[in-house]
C-alpha cells in the first residue's frame, strides 16, 4: 500500500474507538475479546485512486485453526464491497485436535466505480461469534491494473 495506515479496534456499532495501533500488523490483525463481539479491527488509508480501472487483490486468514472463525471485509467509504466469513478450524478429520485451519483464502475486489476519486479504504474484520480468540491476518494486500 502506498501510504501509511491508520489501524483501529473500535465498536462496531456506535464507532467509538477504544484503541489506536502506531504499527498495523497485518500478520495479526488486533481485536479484544473484552467486548465480545461488539470489537472490530479496522485499518484504513485515505487514498487517491487512478483514473484507471483498478482491482484490489490479497489473501486472508491464518494458519492456525482456533474458534468459531472470523469476518472479513473491505468497505469503500463505509460503503462494504466484500465481506467473507472464515471458519477457523478445517473440516477434516483430527483437525479441531490439531489446531488445523483451512488454507489462506484469496479474493479480489473491483475498485473500477471508484476509479479517479479519494476514497477511504477500509480493511476490517472481527472474531465473529466469540471475539479475539480467532487469529486474524490480511496477506499481501495490494492493488493491480
Amino acid at each position: 500500500m502506498p501510504v501509511s495506515p491508520l489501524a483501529t479496534a473500535h465498536d462496531r456499532l456506535s464507532g467509538v474507538v477504544c484503541h489506536r495501533y502506531p504499527k498495523p500488523n497485518f500478520a495479526q490483525a488486533p481485536i479484544s475479546s473484552a467486548d465480545i463481539p461488539a470489537q472490530e479491527a479496522t485499518t484504513m488509508w485515505l487514498l487517491k485512486l487512478p483514473p484507471e480501472t483498478l482491482r484490489l487483490n490479497f489473501q486472508y486468514g491464518t494458519d492456525h485453526g482456533f474458534c468459531d472463525g472470523a469476518n472479513y471485509m473491505v468497505r469503500i467509504n463505509g460503503r462494504e464491497l466484500w465481506k467473507e466469513y472464515r471458519p477457523q478450524i478445517a473440516d477434516e478429520p483430527g483437525a479441531t485436535e490439531a489446531h488445523k485451519a483451512p488454507p489462506i483464502a484469496s479474493a479480489t475486489v473491483d475498485l473500477s466505480a471508484y476509479a479517479g476519486q479519494t476514497v477511504i479504504l477500509e480493511l476490517a474484520n472481527n472474531g465473529h461469534t466469540f471475539g479475539g480468540s480467532e487469529t486474524l491476518a490480511w496477506v499481501q494486500p495490494r492493488f493491480e491494473k
